[in-house]
């Protein structure tokens, strides 16, 4: 947590009110108010901030009144020009007197309107780790006055938006370069691509976030259907939604279109990639996996996928490069089987690479559902590795509903064995159900208010 001094005369009293409820939200601040009292200026009271994080001082004519000489600001003036900490900002929240050189540093120097990037500077002083970093969408432009609704129900306060249109229209584009854009004011990022994936799964991912209360969370939930992920109670986390289902209320509506190309690309090399991508989930489609179903080395995948991009055939979704967004198209059956085979090798040796099969278990649940109606032997398989790497990361609420599912399974096909090896695994997990929780905070549920 920063502790920041916020020093101000007596007419700025609501606006140091104002920015100090804005910190202590959106910037998990403590802030100390220093009120000067008849006669005092901030050019002399700064100083009692030294022991704070920040210092943040409002300059009016009401605490710095036309009397005070250059020569009053000796010491703060010294402390800018040493860089010395802690760091000091200033708002002007009126006309007065004051050294240039306080001025000369605009990243500390700010109007009185400007909360967000005075926010934006009292985040930056702790250390974050904001996990999901967007790519820049070099193609993408307008869209301002959706962006500024974005930034008013997330950022300037915290709640819920939900960006909803048909297939192409943009949703997730919106929002990644939304995303991009105000993502400084949270000190975690949290983008889950929902489409294509069971209740259970999606409401451990989003359960397994940590520190609900404590932390300024953006939770997107990519491609979001009804019903909504559960989401424990959170003061201090924003969520946007992008939905090809219809809101009418609180939402940002876009229209039927499509922005990027859907046909295949003419050259032959780019072809294996592409063909790969189409068969991944919906979203987030990791460049790693589509480069072992293509048969391609990391390096020939990363060329073509700069390729790809740079044609609109795909969009990238991270800025290191990993992930992108699934073109339409393809979905051969023989690429199915293709992406379930991969799969179905990674989670068999999910022991020697867990990190690679945490981040693949989404798509390893599209290959199961597949397979569970198309080739029982390689859903049965699926199943199982599957099943192991979730018990072993002890995300047994999951791990149940797989082994479940492929018993019931096992028993319509008459597959004994099978039916022997669920029922034994799930000995050892007696009664799970009845004792997990799939969210934090006593499974209440964040009223998601669209009214």
């Amino acid at each position: 947590m920063v502790n920041v001094f916020l020093c101000h005369g007596e007419k700025d009293r609501a606006l140091a009110q104002a920015i100090a409820r804005r910190l202590e939200q959106g910037a998990e601040a403590r802030v100390v108010r220093d009120e000067l009292p008849a006669g005092q200026t901030v050019n002399a009271a700064w100083e009692a901030g030294l022991g704070a994080d920040a210092v943040l001082v409002l300059l009016s004519e009401s605490s710095v009144p036309a009397r005070v000489k250059r020569e009053d600001w000796t010491d703060v003036l010294e402390h800018l020009e040493g860089n010395a900490e802690p760091p000091v900002g200033w708002v002007l929240a009126g006309q007065c007197p004051f050294p240039p050189l306080i001025k000369r540093n605009t990243r500390l120097f700010f109007d009185d309107a400007d909360l967000r990037g005075i926010e934006r500077w009292v985040i930056s002083l702790r250390e974050t780790d904001r996990g999901f970093a967007p790519a820049r969408l070099p193609w993408f432009s307008g869209r301002g006055a959706e962006l500024e609704r974005l930034w008013e129900r997330l950022v300037d306060e915290i709640g819920t938006a939900v960006v909803s249109g048909g297939p192409g229209s943009g949703k997730s584009c919106l929002a990644q370069e939304f995303v991009r854009t105000a993502g400084e004011h949270f000190h975690e990022i949290v983008w889950l691509g929902c489409g294509e994936r069971s209740e259970t799964f999606l409401h451990g991912e989003v359960a397994r976030c940590k520190d609900w209360e404590q932390r300024r969370r953006l939770l997107v939930l990519e491609d979001a259907g009804v019903p909504f992920p559960e989401i424990p109670p959170a003061k201090r986390t924003s969520v946007l939604m992008t939905t090809r289902d219809w809101w009418t209320e609180r939402a940002v509506l876009l229209g039927e279109g499509r922005e990027a190309a859907v046909n295949a690309p003419e050259e032959e090399e780019l072809l294996p990639l592409w063909e790969a991508m189409t068969v991944c989930r919906r979203g987030a489609v990791p460049l790693a996996l589509a480069a072992e179903i293509a048969g391609l080395s990391e390096r020939a995948a990363e060329e073509a996928a700069d390729r790809l991009a740079a044609g609109r055939w795909m969009d990238p979704l991270d800025a290191a490069g990993k992930y992108f967004r699934r073109p339409e198209g393809g979905e051969a059956e023989w690429l199915r089987r293709r992406h379930a085979e991969v799969l179905d090798s990674a989670f068999g040796d999910h022991r020697r690479q867990p990190e690679q099969c945490k981040a693949w278990l989404a798509e390893w649940e599209s290959a199961w559902r597949w397979a569970m109606e198309a080739d029982w032997r390689m859903a049965a398989s699926l199943g199982l590795r599957g099943f192991r790497f979730l018990k072993e990361k002890e995300w047994l609420y999951e791990a149940v509903e797989v082994v479940e599912d492929l018993l019931q399974a096992a028993e319509l096909r008459g597959d004994a064995s099978v039916e022997e090896e669920c029922r034994y695994e799930l000995s050892w997990i007696h009664g799970v159900k009845g004792d997990l929780r799939l969210s934090i905070g006593g499974g209440e549920q964040l009223g998601l208010d669209f009214g």
